[in-house]
């Protein structure tokens, strides 16, 4: 789905546990079709352009997480002008945007497969 995006009333409360520096570990049981990408894709978001901080995002295979950094988080910060602030190279060639790797301004975000 292009375009903005605005989180459910349920899925609030999760990204809140997820954005929270007091809280470690979540653990979410749930079924199909909630929007967890979508809220992993926001609270990636907001930890790289608020709190400045390196991350880690990890897919089954590696062609798995070409795939979703194609799909997913490229399509993510191209809708996000917030996320365009802190990564100028978001639609273009660059040693910074690469399906293994996003350089922030801010920041670090790694994509890796299970192998």
């Amino acid at each position: 789905m292009q375009g903005p995006w605005e989180a459910y009333p349920y899925q609030v409360g999760m990204m809140d546990c997820m954005s929270n520096d007091d809280i470690q570990e979540v653990t979410l049981l749930k079924s199909a079709r909630v929007g967890y990408t979508k809220m992993i894709l926001a609270c990636m978001g907001y930890m790289a352009h608020h709190k400045k901080r390196n991350q880690a995002v990890w897919q089954p295979v590696d062609e798995d997480a070409t795939s979703w950094c194609k799909t997913e988080l490229d399509t993510f910060i191209r809708d996000c002008k917030a996320l365009q602030d802190i990564f100028p190279w978001w639609n273009s060639r660059s040693k910074y945007n690469t399906f293994q790797q996003k350089t922030f301004l801010t920041s670090i975000l790694h994509i890796r497969g299970g192998r």
